[in-house]
């Protein structure tokens, strides 16, 4: 372990995010922290929301940060000067487990508790879209496709695992299996860097799942790393000399990196 960051009580940090030498995190006690990794010091305390912080996304390579809370809104805060502001506020109708942020910096992508899914623009604070009962029940993780705005990749309770076009608000694809089940509303899933690939934990068996994102088909079925532990965190990290790589979470606290 290189370093660990600390700023708040022992109220959970529920996400987190980093960027260059930036890492953001919040949680249940209504705040956001930034931290610069090198001095691993704390450079900015976001205190505005009214409940707790559900989600968190670094905007423009660390000039802002995104958080979705319980409290039912999106802020973005602008953290480039030593003194950050909040420039602005989404005023939600359910909660958002989950945020993402467009390569063009400008659109957010939000997961609710309802089901939806929904499109915003940060420089007018409106919403763009709305795509609803994406998910029988709540979406648990939104991702853009790294190649393709137009792309986006969502997990749900309902223990689905869906490629919506954005343009046509139709389902491009879906994935599911009977191994596979999402019971916690941070569960994620990812594309690979070169969105070839999407990947998927399993809360009930430890299990992670990588489907083809072209033939829509179930390549690979990692097994018996986190010995029946639920997988609640999933990343994708870069293809080197042996494969791709991609690190899992389970709820024991354990983490696994698989090549």
């Amino acid at each position: 372990m290189i370093a660990t960051l600390r700023g708040g009580s022992s109220n959970s940090i529920v996400s987190c995010d980093i960027t260059n030498s930036l890492v953001a995190g919040g949680g249940n006690d209504k705040t956001c922290r930034v931290w610069d990794i090198k001095t691993q010091r704390m450079v900015h305390q976001l205190v505005g929301h009214t409940n707790s912080i559900t989600c968190i996304r670094f905007l423009g390579g660390g000039q802002g940060v995104v958080t979705a809370s319980k409290d039912r809104q999106l802020k973005v805060w602008d953290i480039s000067k030593e003194t950050y502001r909040q420039t602005t506020n989404f005023v939600l109708n359910s909660t958002a487990n989950s945020v993402d942020v467009a390569k063009d910096s400008f659109t957010l992508a939000s997961g609710h508790t309802n089901g939806s899914l929904r499109f915003w623009d940060v420089r007018t604070g409106e919403r763009n879209a709305e795509i609803e009962n994406v998910h029988k029940s709540a979406i648990t993780s939104v991702q853009f496709h790294p190649m393709d705005g137009s792309k986006v990749l969502t997990n749900g309770i309902d223990s689905l695992v869906k490629i919506f076009d954005v343009r046509t608000c139709k389902v491009i694809h879906q994935f599911s299996h009977k191994d596979f089940q999402t019971s916690y509303s941070w569960s994620s899933s990812v594309f690979s860097p070169d969105g070839m690939y999407a990947c998927s934990g399993s809360s009930s068996n430890g299990f992670i799942f990588v489907w083809n994102i072209k033939t829509g088909k179930l390549v690979r079925t990692l097994e018996g790393g986190h010995q029946n532990a639920g997988v609640c965190g999933i990343a994708w990290g870069g293809r080197g000399k042996g494969g791709y790589q991609v690190a899992s979470a389970d709820k024991s606290g354990k983490l696994i990196t698989w090549s």
